[in-house]
This record gives C-alpha cells, structure tokens and sequence, in this order.
C-alpha cells in the first residue's frame, strides 16, 4: 500500500523501496528494533519529512500485524500490557506533537493591480487573494490569474505578495503593463502636448532629444516654451477645477553628451581622463552625488509656480525609459525619470487661453541645472505635457 501510494513516479524507487521495506523488516523480526531508523531516512531522501514519518508508520503497522500473525500464540500478555498501552500512548502523543511543530504547507497569494492614468492619479483597480496548495521542492504552474485592465491609458502594476500559513511574507514581486486605449479617465478631458512639440527653446550648454521626441533634454540654463491648444468648444463655466501636470527633472551635461570636448587636450601618455558618464550606455545613478534645478513655470507670460527638482535620477522607477529601448544593445538614457509637477489653473487663466485658442507654457531653468522634459513613453509616470479638466 505505502509503495503504490508513493512512488508512483519511479519504478525504479517503487522497487528500490518495496526490497528496503522487506530487508528492514526481516532484520527486525529478529532484532526488535531499527525498522523505523531506516525507514524514516530512506523515505526522507525524497518526501517532506511528515510525509516521510506517516509512510513509515504504515510499514511498521503492516509489518507488526504480520509479526502479530506469526507469533500470536506466544504472547507473554503482561509484558503486552506493560509495553503495549505506553507504546499506544506515546504514538499518539507523538501524531499530536508532529502535527502542531510541522510548518502549515498550503501558501497564500495576495494580489493587487494598481494603475496610474493620464492625470497621473493612481488608483487601486482591484485585489484578491488564493489559497496554494505547497509541498517541500514542489514546482508546478499555478492556475492562471484573471484580472481586467482599466481602458484608459496609463502604467499598470500587478503587486504579488506570498506568504506561508503564518502570514509570513516570503516573496514579493511585480509586473508592469503599459496600457493604450482612446478613453479619456471619467469625468476629466485631457489635452496633451508632447515634449518635443516646443515652439521655442534655447540653452547655454546644450539641447538635444532622446528616441525623436520622448523626452527632451536642456543642459545648462535655458527654457522650452510651448503652445497648447484650447478646443474652442470648451465650456469653461461647467469646468470642476483644471491643471498642468508634467514630469520634469534637472540635466546635468554627462561626459556622453558632449562629443569630442571630452577628448580633447587628453596626454594618453600621461594618463587619460575616466569618467563614468562617458560610455555611451551608461547613466550613473546620483543618489549621493545630486544634480537640483531650479525652475521657474510661467503661464501666458506670468511666473506662477518656481520649483526645485532635486536630482536626475535613473534606477528601476524609471520603468517605461526602459521599455522604450530599441533592443538594438544600446541604450539610450535607460531608467533615467523625473517628478511630478502639478500647477493649478485658475478660472481667469482658463478663459483667457480660450479666448486666445492656447494656453502658452515656459519652463525656465534659472540656476543652470538644466532640464529634461518627460513624455508618456517615457520616465516614469504616463504621462505628456497633460492639461486636465475636470468636469
């Protein structure tokens, strides 16, 4: 019974186990004891250890029925009586034991999607949880999960979270999605504007786009300015609340992109200069070393908002930057993404960009920080240049 409960995986094993069942229990018929010492190690080489502990109990079960059989005429009752009624309750004061210290082996797994839209507001689309059935080195396909995307555009990410039958978190992990869709999240009107549809620019060091037009980039001091278009059929008396909200970070000029100033005047006899921003592909990570930027945000010609951008950062947050690459071996400003800025549009703004068709935007680097300009494919948040309105 224990053989054909157990290995059906293995002739080889079912056999290789039915000779050590019938060795160790001929060597105890004589001996009295080592039938489990065996036994237990043999079925633990290859089954969890409760497993293990109840395919033994089965043989000595087996085997002492056969003994019983065998020898039934010749019991000595008052040692039957000593060891027997102890023995029974040691059996199952230990069956009690094992089932109290063994590990819960079934496995819960909670999910949760979260997605950010085009207003850069995330939200909580949906969390569940199920049960798994685990066992030790188990590795198997699990069912698969259902799960309904948002139809608005935006970044999804599912959040997976694994603990055992304590509640103790074993493993986390995540996948994102890029979601494209037509609709509009309800109840809010977005007017976009790319980041490479600037009407005017200028900078002192340096001014150059990543994958024609997914982000722009400002070295030095300098601004972008931009024109966005008012539908003329906008109602504004029945318009909630509008804003702008960009993703912007500070840009440093990196050895990268200067061409041949870096080397120039270089003696390789004497040395060459090293830099870790040169090779083309690299993108060094500032968290100690940071790179701010002050910039000032005027709309239809007035300084409304002035904001520090602390860094230019670029690390796994920066998820579309890396989903943008071309898989040509090269990367191009791979993780690197900026902050949210946010600025409020009052009702008088509004309808002075309605009566002009467009509302004009400068983004002003003062302190020669520099500037990068984020579109939806890239950075961090999915989202272009995004006028909101809420209706």
């Amino acid at each position: 019974m224990a053989v054909l409960l157990i290995f059906q995986f293995s002739i080889y094993k079912a056999v290789l186990l039915a000779l050590v069942c019938f060795g160790a229990s001929i060597l105890t018929f004589y001996s009295g004891f080592g039938l489990g010492t065996i036994l237990l190690v043999v079925f633990a080489l290859w089954f969890p250890i409760e497993q293990a502990i109840v395919m033994t109990a089965i043989v000595h079960f087996i085997n002492n029925l056969f003994k019983l059989f065998l020898t039934h005429k010749n019991i000595d009752k008052k040692i039957l009586l000593k060891f027997g009624l102890p023995s029974i309750i040691g059996a199952l004061g230990g069956a009690f034991l094992l089932t109290r210290m063994t590990d819960d082996r079934s496995l819960k797994l909670d999910y949760e999607l979260v997605a950010t839209d085009a207003a850069a507001q995330t939200n909580l689309i949906s969390s569940s949880s199920k049960t798994i059935a685990a066992a030790s080195w188990d590795q198997k396909a699990l069912d698969p999960l259902s799960i309904k995307m948002p139809d608005v555009p935006g970044l999804a990410t599912l959040r997976l979270t694994l603990k055992n039958g304590q509640g103790q978190v074993l493993h986390r992990n995540f996948v994102n999605y890029v979601i494209e869709s037509k609709n509009n999240p309800t109840h809010k009107q977005i007017i976009s504007t790319k980041p490479g549809d600037f009407k005017a620019q200028q900078w002192s060091l340096k001014q150059w786009d990543v994958l024609n037009g997914l982000k722009e980039n400002g070295a030095g001091a300098g601004f972008f300015e931009y024109d966005i278009t008012i539908p003329p059929d906008l109602m504004t008396d029945q318009i909630k609340s509008s804003y702008l909200v960009m993703e912007l970070s500070s840009k440093p000029l990196l050895d990268k992109d200067r061409g041949e100033e870096f080397n120039n005047n270089q003696d390789y006899m004497l040395g060459s200069k090293v830099s870790p921003s040169k090779n083309p592909n690299a993108y060094p990570m500032t968290d100690d070393d940071l790179h701010p930027s002050t910039v000032a945000i005027y709309l239809n010609g007035k300084k409304v908002v002035t904001t520090t951008l602390a860094d230019d950062p670029a690390d796994h947050l920066g998820v579309l930057s890396w989903h943008a690459q071309l898989q040509d071996k090269k990367l191009r400003e791979a993780g690197t993404y900026g902050y949210l800025v946010k600025v409020p549009l009052d009702k008088t703004t509004l309808a002075d960009s309605k009566r002009q068709g467009l509302l004009h935007l400068k983004l002003e680097s003062m302190d020669g920080g520099g500037l990068a300009v984020y579109g939806a494919q890239f950075g961090r948040y999915p989202i272009d240049i995004n006028l909101v309105i809420e209706e």
